[in-house]
């Protein structure tokens, strides 16, 4: 009898602490099943600096069709080229549910991530998570700037990009690469990101296209970002970039365009940068204590018919 009791009572006991687990749960544990996604009530009362700044919208649109087009598609409807192979899909960022949503929760969101969705609090700064929500209300009441053109001279898009890079270049060289100097990078992301699909090419050719103007932006947007604390990763991944599309598609330039590289950089196998001309113009930081560091990979001059030296 002693015995059926103590059972009875274990029972009780364990029913007792599963309804008190999913009572301390709440709403929030059952997230998984539901699909429910919800920031702290405190992030609503976070306002957004940026909701009423055009240049806002159009640095936003920048940042987005780097990092969140993939997944939720050019229009927000979460239909991008990645979404099919993700479970759950991405949310549509034009219904009702996310509509109704305080800025700052989609800015909570977008900063904590939830899987599949990355957090991208640790690769963007705090201005450009503001960015990318200003630009999110525009999609959503379908005011967001219109799909990028296609691109029909790829050499003079290159040779746009080309001259954007050498000015911020300079200006990175002789500011000892600042953090207000790094933000002219901004330009360059938008100019980037600015650009459509390739018109003209074999598949290989826009394949190409679209990941290295791609490649562009996020060197761009990484190089301006506050919290970097590698700005010359950042502006490698533009130079490498850059050198692609002119080894494919050529350049405008003047002069010849040339690759070349400091093998005293922060690794063994050295830093590159584009350049015009022959003297060796090292804009990296350390190029004021060794502004003769830097060895010529190759050339590109018009019509970009590679020189390289052997």
């Amino acid at each position: 009898m002693n015995k059926l009791m103590t059972q009875k009572s274990t029972g009780k006991l364990w029913a007792l602490a599963v309804a008190m687990m999913f009572t301390m749960v709440g709403t929030d544990g059952l997230v998984a099943q539901t699909g429910d996604w919800k920031a702290p009530r405190r992030s609503a009362r976070k306002r957004n600096p940026m909701r009423k700044d055009a240049s806002a919208v159009l640095a936003g649109k920048a940042i987005y069709n780097q990092n969140c087009l993939a997944c939720h598609g050019n229009t927000g409807k979460g239909d991008g080229p990645a979404s099919a192979a993700l479970n759950p899909k991405p949310r549509d960022l034009t219904s009702p549910q996310v509509i109704k949503q305080k800025d700052g929760e989609l800015y909570w969101k977008i900063q904590n991530g939830r899987s599949p969705m990355p957090a991208f609090g640790s690769s963007m700064s705090r201005k450009q998570i503001w960015q990318v929500v200003s630009y999110l209300r525009r999609l959503e009441n379908g005011t967001a700037p219109a799909a990028p053109k296609p691109v029909t001279d790829a050499r003079s898009s290159v040779t746009s990009l080309l001259d954007q890079y050498f000015d911020l270049q300079s200006q990175l060289k002789v500011s000892g690469w600042d953090a207000k100097a790094r933000g002219t990078a901004s330009k360059l992301a938008r100019t980037a990101s600015s650009m459509g699909e390739l018109a003209k090419g074999d598949k290989k050719q826009k394949a190409l296209w679209a990941a290295q103007k791609a490649d562009v932006a996020r060197g761009a947007n990484q190089l301006l970002a506050a919290k970097n604390a590698e700005p010359v990763a950042a502006f490698e991944i533009i130079t490498k970039a850059l050198d692609s599309l002119v080894r494919t598609f050529g350049h405008g330039e003047t002069e010849a365009v040339s690759l070349f590289v400091c093998k005293m950089g922060k690794d063994k196998a050295g830093s590159t940068w584009l350049q015009k001309g022959k003297k060796v113009m090292n804009p990296f930081p350390w190029g004021k204590k060794m502004p003769g560091c830097g060895e010529e990979l190759k050339s590109y001059a018009p019509p970009a018919k590679i020189k390289s030296r052997p």
